[in-house]
């Protein structure tokens, strides 16, 4: 991938995780998998620390929501 295609799925993916966290509430599942989503795109551009800051979150509420324990929770997140 170029630099601008990431850029360009970093600003849709933001885009994404503000409509369904509007929409569906802050601890819904699709929020889950936007905030993991967005850290990857992070973490394949090398920036770790935004990275973090979203696959801590996509951790934190599946933890919440679907249980510490839960299969997810465990292998996804």
């Amino acid at each position: 991938f170029a630099m601008g295609e990431f850029e360009g799925a970093i600003g849709a993916q933001e885009g994404a995780l503000m409509f369904a966290t509007d929409v569906l509430g802050p601890e819904h599942r699709v929020v889950i998998d936007a905030n993991q989503t967005l850290g990857m795109i992070y973490l394949q551009l090398g920036m770790g620390q935004e990275a973090n800051q979203y696959l801590e979150a996509a951790y934190i509420l599946a933890a919440n929501v679907l249980g510490e324990n839960h299969p997810d929770t465990i292998e996804k997140y």
